[in-house]
């Protein structure tokens, strides 16, 4: 655990980094900061800080930024104090969500654009899942020595077929193997519990890249079998920020959202223990998602069938207002699902 006065720089320089999107030198922060030491000081405890992982150092002559870890210590640490919801913005979010709507899906694309509007990142709203869909049988075929179809049934007699071509020559033995390790892991499982097994599958390092296909088709399945509808609103607002001015990164952003499956991915790849899930950078299961933070909100729909309403953007996150803004929108999204 970091002293106090590594605890207090670590912030300044997260608070400084949030706001101006430029790396942070001793200077700035003896000038912007009072935090009662040097900048010598603030120099010699700046490099501890790099050291122990919480400070990058963009390049030879910059100031320093936050590492994904420094992030994740100032959502754990210095958000700690309980967030107070006023009744009565609560009842004018409501308000906006419910204006010239006709039914719950109407509502869940207003959150969205509402969402994104209000906070100038990207958002996602998925609709309620009924995770009762479960797998019935899996089954690879082989039909050469490098393709290979994989058979889904479902539980209401849904079939999918995917195919799947390897790098390598897969054997007989080889499919044999992995349908009984398929079998008995994902069999009779719905997708929230194939999510909470599959950390399990990677210690199968063989044919690692069909278990990795396997995986991705089986939620594919059913996500596709589970009805759910995906709103995403704000996708353009990654061009405003400094982090992203190339091309190539806001095509590969574009390109990510594209896909239905891949927003759903996004939000759905954990099991959500808290009504918040916040997850940054490195911590992101998604390659494409490496270098964003995601925080997503749940809202219930009855005792157990639940939703997701999500932001996507920078690292440099206001985490505790935009925490406060999806906490909003979960009590409210939980609430009209009552009365709609």
């Amino acid at each position: 655990m970091l002293d106090e006065r590594k605890m207090k720089i670590l912030q300044a320089i997260i608070d400084s980094y949030i706001e101006l999107a430029e790396p942070v030198g001793s200077r700035t922060l003896s000038k912007k900061y009072d935090l009662g030491i040097s900048s010598a000081t603030i120099r010699n405890e700046m490099s501890d800080l790099e050291e122990l992982g919480f400070l990058n150092k963009p390049h030879a002559s910059a100031g320093r930024i936050p590492s994904d870890k420094a992030y994740r210590l100032y959502v754990d640490t210095f958000m700690e104090s309980s967030i107070n919801l006023n009744d009565d913005i609560l009842k004018s979010f409501k308000d906006q969500l419910t204006t010239d709507v006709n039914d719950y899906f109407e509502i869940l694309n207003n959150a969205s654009k509402l969402l994104s509007k209000m906070t100038n990142y990207t958002s996602i709203t998925v609709s309620p899942v009924a995770t009762d869909t479960k797998l019935k049988m899996l089954k690879l075929v082989r039909v050469d020595e490098y393709n290979i179809i994989l058979i889904v049934v479902g539980n209401r007699g849904d079939v999918e077929n995917y195919i799947f071509v390897s790098r390598n020559e897969i054997t007989d033995e080889n499919i044999d193997k992995t349908n009984s390790i398929l079998n008995n892991m994902l069999v009779d499982k719905t997708v929230d519990e194939i999510r909470s097994v599959e950390i399990l599958l990677d210690d199968y390092k063989e044919n690692k890249d069909l278990m990795d296909f396997v995986i991705k088709s089986v939620k594919k399945f059913l996500n596709k079998h589970n009805d759910i509808e995906v709103f995403s609103s704000g996708i353009a607002n990654i061009v405003d920020f400094v982090e992203y001015d190339d091309v190539d990164t806001v095509k590969n952003f574009f390109d990510f959202f594209e896909d239905k499956d891949n927003l759903i991915d996004v939000i759905f790849n954990e099991i959500f223990e808290d009504t918040i899930s916040i997850r940054i950078g490195s911590e992101n299961e998604n390659e494409s998602m490496k270098n964003y933070s995601v925080i997503s909100a749940k809202y219930m729909v009855g005792d157990s069938t639940h939703g997701n309403i999500s932001i996507i953007g920078p690292k440099r996150m206001d985490y505790a207002n935009l925490i406060r803004t999806l906490m909003m929108f979960s009590i409210n999204l939980s609430d009209l699902s009552k009365i709609l």
